[in-house]
């Protein structure tokens, strides 16, 4: 009896521990679970805010072209203003110099007015006339100049009022793909907030290794390039996609690559700044615009605009502009550190090569400034080419 009493108890036991392992096991499994739905949230995300990056980079250029477009559209308007008055002084000279055409005994000018339908017409006929004396000459072709140069500039104004109209309907456009997928990206986080937090925070961590691992590199190269008497030292030298385990470069650097170093090291100090669509300028983070208005931060080309501002280099804020902005760079075998990067076959996207098979960039929207590697995943298979800016 006290056999079955220590048996039905030892099952009893064995029940209560199966019961309390899958109790155990279970919150372990769904948190797992959780953890993979937003590790796959995340990279749906990630991949939307590639393609979005290409209609960012269309509404920076349209608002770049928008604000040149402006600008002529104000100085032409200032400039039509100073022509309008020419004509008008010019129709008054003229109107004197009839008058003393007339007042002279000279009725053929006179004539050619009367017998004029337009004032082109009779400016023609007066200008065609024999006996018009020089002064006379003189006043209509400054007349005829005037009238000429104010219909080029009328005629340019409307065509650049065309063009804003334009680019603020591309700028329009862009927006709203803009807002929809971040709409998007918002749907495949939805629940997943906290399990999203954590894996950033991870991430985070990961990029203040791979920065400080990258600032390391960039200051041995310096103490090689400072032991081998290099002519510009700088702060570094360049890289190549083929490095070595020991970080050694296999694609010699350029005679002047402390420049494109010194333009890394500037953009290495904004790890972890939140990305902003339109955000950042010569001076550093800026808030951007549209949805990046309350951001402060930097878009993919605004990051690579700073950087190379720090070492006196002028770039637009716009992939395309920088596309052609120096040396094209065909091949990855053939990057130096500094030299700028492009993605997809519209230019969607762009960073800056850091060495050893990374660049620091500015991804997409809800990601901050961040190392990754360009050997691998997306970056390798739409790999558009470099440029090296100076």
């Amino acid at each position: 009896m006290q056999v079955q009493h220590v048996r039905r108890a030892l099952a009893g036991l064995g029940i209560i521990l199966v019961v309390t392992s899958s109790a155990a096991a279970a919150p372990a499994d769904e948190i797992q679970s959780r953890r993979d739905q937003a590790v796959a949230a995340r990279e749906r995300v990630v991949e939307l805010g590639m393609k979005l990056e290409s209609a960012v980079e269309r509404f920076n250029r349209a608002n770049a072209g928008l604000d040149a477009v402006q600008a002529r559209i104000a100085d032409n308007l200032q400039q039509l203003r100073v022509t309008r008055s020419n004509v008008r002084k010019a129709r008054a000279a003229l109107a004197a110099q009839l008058v003393i055409e007339y007042r002279a005994g000279d009725t053929d000018a006179i004539a050619a007015l009367l017998g004029a339908r337009s004032l082109d017409a009779m400016l023609g006929r007066v200008t065609a006339l024999r006996r018009v004396n020089a002064q006379t000459r003189q006043v209509v072709s400054d007349l005829l100049t005037a009238r000429r140069e104010l219909t080029r500039r009328e005629r340019k104004l409307a065509a650049d009022r065309r063009q804003a109209d334009a680019l603020v309907a591309s700028a329009a456009s862009a927006q709203a793909e803009i807002e929809s997928g971040i709409a998007r990206q918002r749907q495949f986080v939805r629940g997943l907030e906290d399990e999203i937090a954590q894996l950033e925070r991870e991430e985070a961590a990961r990029q203040r290794r791979i920065a400080e691992e990258a600032r390391r590199r960039l200051a041995a190269q310096r103490a090689a390039d400072r032991a081998a008497a290099a002519p510009d030292p700088g702060i570094g030298g360049s890289g190549a996609v083929r490095a070595g385990a020991d970080g050694s470069i296999s694609v010699p650097p350029p005679a002047n690559g402390s420049i494109g170093a010194r333009a890394v090291a500037a953009a290495l100090r904004w790890i972890g700044t939140p990305y902003s669509w339109g955000g950042g300028n010569a001076n550093g983070p800026a808030r951007g615009i549209a949805h990046g208005a309350n951001t402060v931060g930097f878009d993919c080309s605004g990051l690579t605009l700073y950087a190379y501002a720090q070492v006196g280099i002028q770039l637009g804020h716009f992939t395309g502009w920088q596309w052609n902005a120096g040396q094209r760079i065909g091949r990855m075998s053939d990057l130096a550190v500094g030299d700028l990067v492009f993605f997809g076959s519209d230019l969607g996207h762009m960073g800056m090569y850091i060495g050893n098979g990374q660049m620091v960039h500015a991804p997409q929207t809800g990601d901050v400034v961040k190392i990754s590697s360009i050997t691998s995943g997306h970056y390798v298979s739409s790999f558009r080419g470099g440029v090296r800016p100076y």
